[in-house]
């Protein structure tokens, strides 16, 4: 009795070993699979300025983007045109009228008439509410410019310049860098170009009516000029960082970088390891089609268990980009990340099909049926 039990023992020992291989090469290919994921992704997306650029379109022209934008624009052109700074000096200039008055008309302030007028309040004070008020009104003039195609074009070239420099920041090569731009550690968004536009077309007519003076730019001038002769007529310089959103600074790129230069050149060798492991997955099997069931249902398994963590890590770049904007940048790269997610969903689909195929086989197939039955038996009589 114990000599004709000990083959089949043996027998069932040996395919229980190749049953936990399987599994092994099963949790390795789910582990590839996740890595060739990510790695497609940033090669194809994060570090291709083309597919980026197509990808992130429909943000770019989508109103939440146009209203961002026109926050921004309105905020930094009245910057640029001194409007605080005027009100305050108009405000000053009236205190000091009114403050003048009683001596003017021969009143003594230190008189019994005099020491009984009432203080005069600050006029002064009232400047940060005009102010708010002037820029509510140039972000309404500035409604049809943001949605018109030359706004959309100087923000699309904006976006990809800022996307080729962080590139560039990334793989260390400069060689796509468009011609004047240079990488100095940190990634900017331009919206000079933006903000220059805005005063030629809209914002100095919208000031003036407003009482805000403004200078007289030449429309045919380059924004630089026009921003110059904008600051100029205040008597100061263009800040070197007015206009420029810093997007991500250097030290909060420096920890991403080596993971992202490995994933990007691992791209392929992650692909072909998760395809052999896929191979030895279902080639060790005992049972091959069982073995392909395994592994569909652990390449989706290991996709859905992953997300909340790759999700958790975007989010906290995201949530780290050293930004001055009203979100701009964190909605641009949110939706470079829902491109991530649109891959993991393209390959559970095919774990799922891969899953599919194998039930469908062993349905088909009553043999293989009955080995499954066969399996499980000898995997209980063992435990």
């Amino acid at each position: 009795m114990t000599n004709t039990q000990t083959p089949d023992r043996a027998h069932w020992t040996q395919r229980l070993r190749k049953t936990w291989i399987s599994v092994l090469f099963v949790i390795l290919a789910g582990l590839a699979a996740q890595g060739a994921t990510t790695a497609y992704w940033i090669n194809h997306t994060v570090l291709e300025t083309d597919r980026f650029m197509s990808v992130v379109a429909p943000v770019i022209s989508s109103p939440e983007f146009a209203e961002r934008s026109g926050e921004v624009i309105a905020t930094k052109t009245v910057e640029a045109l001194g409007v605080e700074e005027k009100v305050e000096n108009s405000l000053d200039q009236l205190n000091e009228y009114l403050q003048a008055i009683p001596e003017a008309v021969g009143i003594d302030p230190n008189g019994p008439i005099g020491q009984r007028l009432p203080a005069l309040p600050d006029l002064t004070l009232l400047a940060e509410p005009i102010t708010a008020k002037v820029e509510n009104r140039v972000s309404e003039l500035t409604t049809d410019l943001i949605s018109s195609s030359e706004f959309q074009s100087l923000t699309d070239a904006a976006l990809r310049t800022a996307h080729t420099v962080a590139v560039a920041v990334v793989t260390g090569d400069d060689s796509n860098l468009p011609p004047a731009v240079t990488v100095d550690g940190d990634v900017e968004l331009n919206f000079r170009p933006m903000i220059a536009d805005a005063i030629v077309n809209v914002v100095a007519a919208g000031a003036d009516a407003l009482g805000v003076d403004t200078p007289r730019v030449d429309s045919g001038a380059s924004s630089e000029e026009i921003l110059a002769e904008v600051f100029g007529s205040r008597g100061i310089e263009v800040p070197d960082d007015f206009g420029r959103v810093v997007v991500i600074t250097e030290e909060q790129l420096e920890p991403y970088r080596s993971a992202l230069q490995t994933l990007n050149r691992l791209q392929w060798v992650l692909i072909i390891v998760t395809l052999l492991l896929s191979f030895a997955a279902v080639w060790t099997n005992p049972n091959r089609l069982v073995g392909t069931i395994w592994l569909g249902v652990g390449i989706v398994a290991f996709q859905l268990l992953s997300w909340p963590l790759t999700t958790t890590i975007t989010e906290s770049v995201i949530e780290g980009l050293d930004s001055t904007d009203t979100g701009l940048v964190e909605l641009v790269f949110q939706t470079a990340t829902n491109e991530l997610l649109n891959q993991t969903i393209v390959v559970i689909a095919l774990g799922v099909i891969v899953t599919l195929f194998g039930m469908v086989r062993v349905g088909m197939e009553g043999d293989d049926a009955d080995d499954v039955e066969a399996d499980e038996e000898a995997m209980s009589s063992l435990s």
